[in-house]
């Protein structure tokens, strides 16, 4: 998630408005690594120097390797692979991240919540650093030494449940201490990676925050990685992206012709690279065996997506060429783009020597109106994308009361908390113990007795409710949907798309490979636009291959249509 509330999820820019926490809890003080406490504590709010000395860093316990050509995470401990799965804990409040933060820090709920992802066989929790006025920033020092106790306390947390933690940011944090001037045509956010001044002060907070964890004791073991941005990006609306023309010399040293595509492309790919690994640097300089990686949302092509949108990023070069120790790509079912478009858009090789971790997934009530079908699409979504190489999966979020726009994994009994469960999948890529009817469609194919250009048959079941197949004539007019095998089908379900409302009459038939037609449902009555009409016979259709719909009759001579049609069975 971008900067709370607003989210890029597969291109939908929506800023999200959020109610803030209900009554703060008291937050926790420092604990030693070996026995988490609930006890509280006034906090302080500033650093006071000492002349201990600094601990020697705690070993990170998971590590990166490659196998067979493929990044993969790993135990040090005991050799074994090691899959994130896991889930975010967000708290919001004021619209910033609050989970870590003085006076919101709620110790005793997180120990539950911790506890309660380690017994479902959950291994990792995403938590963001706040970075405005009251979290992490200081006064007299860099960073408040009370926020720092709190990150040290969670993470003590986390590791008695055998639990890691990655710790993600969207910016530097808001204070004297960090900040910058940028250099000559590099303006807003894009002096935070173009620029000489911004480069350098980022590292200086990535030493700083490393070196106030070390200083602390933390249970390093118990810190996945250190995440740079959430969803990294340039703007268009600023210079030097705002220009097209001109020359500009960036933090790397070199001058790029803003007249030409192919230099303004290299620009932000060549001082991402560097950004990085300056940041993995000042990382390592003092937690020397820290994971280090970042985050994005997708770019905008080649499929179209977060059209109007002026947040830039291109991954291709982060991913294949920068030091990152593993890459965390964001991307969620229902959005405008499929699973498929979204790898082409991040350019994600079938394989690389860095993990994917997909740090973010989740469903949105506006796609998903019931808990089955949120937990349907989260299911098949992780499945799928194990297809596509990725190690790991985040869902976004454990328990937000804050964003009720998602299902969380709490709602509806823990239905998506159960069905995400390694103690039930211990592994993602299948479903396991989990009774789930699929939705047969996913790699299925549509044609159509006519379609009008740009809603062609292939819209109706790209399970994205906001495209459609639209027929060129008014009815009768047919869809047909080949499931490329024989398959046996539990439900048909069609989502309307008609206005205005109406009389309407549709036959639903299904054929196997060969033989003939046989009709199963009519469907006759008004209709209006986001109308399902669900055909759950008694018995499942076994050996079906082919689904056909046609419209017989439509009110009003409108030329028929439907925004999606899903087919679940197995």
């Amino acid at each position: 998630m971008s900067q709370p509330p607003r989210r890029i999820a597969l291109a939908v820019a929506a800023c999200l408005m959020v109610a803030a926490c209900g009554a703060p809890a008291t937050p926790g003080p420092t604990v030693s690594p070996a026995e988490p406490t609930t006890t509280t504590a006034e906090p302080t709010t500033e650093s006071t120097p000492t002349a201990t000395p600094v601990p020697t860093p705690t070993a990170h316990r998971i590590g990166v390797r490659v196998v067979d050509g493929a990044g993969e995470f790993f135990d040090r401990a005991t050799g074994e692979p090691f899959v994130p799965r896991g889930a975010n804990l967000i708290r919001l409040a004021g619209g910033h991240h609050s989970t870590l933060s003085i006076g919101h820090y709620d110790p005793v709920a997180y120990e539950a919540a911790l506890g309660r992802m380690a017994a479902d066989g959950y291994n990792t929790v995403r938590v963001f650093l706040d970075t405005f006025s009251g979290g992490l920033p200081g006064g007299a020092t860099a960073l408040s030494s009370a926020y720092l106790d709190n990150v040290t306390d969670f993470l003590a947390r986390a590791a008695a449940h055998r639990l890691v933690v990655l710790l993600t940011t969207d910016w530097l944090p808001e204070s004297a201490s960090y900040a910058f001037s940028s250099d000559p045509g590099i303006e807003d956010v894009n002096g935070m990676y173009l620029s000489k001044g911004g480069v350098a002060a980022n590292a200086r907070f990535f030493g700083d925050f490393g070196r106030g964890l070390v200083e602390r004791g933390a249970r390093l073991d118990a810190l996945l990685a250190y995440e740079l941005r959430n969803e990294l990006y340039f703007t268009d609306k600023y210079p030097p992206f705002s220009r097209s023309s001109g020359t500009v010399t960036t933090a790397n040293g070199r001058t790029y012709d803003l007249a030409s595509d192919d230099d303004r492309n290299l620009m932000l790919e060549e001082n991402l690279v560097a950004w990085i690994d300056a940041m993995r640097s000042a990382i390592l300089a003092v937690d020397p065996t820290a994971l280090v990686t970042v985050g994005f949302f997708q770019p905008k092509g080649p499929n179209t997506s977060r059209v109007g949108d002026d947040r830039l990023i291109e991954t291709k070069k982060a991913i294949l060429e920068s030091s990152a120790d593993f890459i965390d790509l964001h991307g969620y079912p229902g959005g405008e783009l499929d699973l498929r478009q979204i790898v082409e858009n991040f350019k994600l090789p079938a394989t690389t020597v860095k993990p994917i971790l997909m740090g973010e997934f989740g469903a949105e009530h506006v796609a998903y109106s019931n808990a089955d079908d949120a937990v349907r699409a989260l299911v098949q979504w992780q499945m799928e994308s194990c297809t596509h190489g990725f190690d790991g999966w985040l869902l976004w979020t454990w328990d937000t009361l804050e964003q009720p726009e998602f299902w969380n994994a709490l709602d509806a009994d823990g239905a998506i908390e159960q069905a995400l469960a390694p103690s039930l999948r211990p592994d993602p890529c299948t479903l396991g113990d989990l009774e789930l009817s699929l939705d047969l469609t996913i790699g299925a194919s549509a044609r159509a007795s006519s379609a009008l250009s740009g809603r062609t048959a292939g819209a109706a079941i790209d399970g994205l409710f906001e495209t459609l197949w639209n027929a060129s004539a008014p009815a009768p007019q047919w869809i047909r949907i080949d499931l490329r095998a024989e398959r046996t089908v539990d439900a048909i379900r069609l989502l309307v798309a008609q206005d205005p409302a109406g009389a309407s009459r549709h036959v639903v038939s299904v054929r196997g490979s060969g033989g003939d037609w046989r009709q199963v449902k009519v469907f006759k009555g008004t209709t209006r636009d986001g109308d399902w009409l669900i055909f759950a016979p008694n018995e499942p259709l076994r050996d079906v291959r082919y689904v056909r719909v046609e419209t017989t009759s439509l009110a009003g001579g409108l030329w028929p249509a439907w925004r999606e049609i899903s087919i679940l069975g197995h």
